[in-house]
């Protein structure tokens, strides 16, 4: 029930259906995903080599918005050598609405390691210049915005905004998954940061985070950068 679904929930990289490579999802408008059954994410991505998702626009689904990866284990292979998520691009989609039945998901949800964190501190995968909000704000568990689930590493999230989620921007901090080498920076929102998001231990590092607690209308008043992004996301059809 997912509108895009692309490759398996499996960690088999080794099998060649289990393979995506240069997947793109561009210019498309999604309503009202998955709610007969809710666990499906509007757009599903499995393990890829190669990944482009730009100027979506997602209003109202179930759960998240856009999930990509699997897997939740620290890998020692070497970037090349198998992958879960490698050159990844999400960027300029409109989020509006998601997690509406669920919870433990988000705007953005990305899951899994994606090489040997010792080796290679590389932020190869990209989010950036993404809008999602959910219409009542509120302190409702479970609804994250930018969400590196389990052991999810090498990401760079920047210039974006996250309106009246619980948890705007997430790094798993679970000792049995830890992330590692994910940055966010010049991410515009309506509530306070998670702990998660800033551990320079692990170099997760979060840079120039703007909050206006009062609301979306204040933040895009105070900042009109947070409202060029939300002005460029999302797709070019009318809808």
């Amino acid at each position: 029930m997912s509108a895009v679904a692309i490759g398996n929930a499996v960690n088999e990289w080794h099998d060649p259906k289990n393979r995506t490579f240069a997947a793109h999802i561009e210019n498309n408008a999604f309503r009202r995903i998955a709610y007969e059954y809710p666990a499906c994410p509007c757009i599903y991505i499995g393990q890829v080599d190669g990944l482009k998702i730009l100027h979506n626009t997602i209003e109202s689904c179930a759960y998240s918005g856009v999930s990509v990866g699997w897997n939740w284990d620290p890998v020692s292979y070497e970037l090349g050598e198998s992958i879960n998520i490698r050159d990844a691009e999400i960027a300029y989609n409109y989020i509006y609405n998601y997690m509406d039945c669920l919870r433990d998901g988000g705007a953005i949800y990305v899951l899994g390691n994606n090489c040997n964190r010792l080796s290679c501190d590389r932020r190869f995968n990209h989010m950036h210049d993404n809008y999602a909000a959910i219409s009542e704000a509120g302190t409702f568990g479970g609804k994250y915005g930018y969400y590196c689930d389990g052991s999810a590493s090498n990401w760079e999230v920047s210039d974006s905004v996250i309106i009246g989620c619980s948890i705007p921007i997430f790094s798993q901090p679970h000792p049995l998954a830890l992330s590692y080498h994910n940055t966010f920076k010049n991410v515009y929102s309506t509530t306070p940061i998670h702990n998660s998001a800033h551990v320079p231990a692990r170099d997760v590092v979060t840079e120039n985070y703007v909050l206006a607690e009062e609301g979306e209308e204040q933040l895009l008043a105070e900042h009109p950068e947070a409202r060029a992004i939300r002005d460029a996301a999302g797709c070019s059809l009318i809808i």
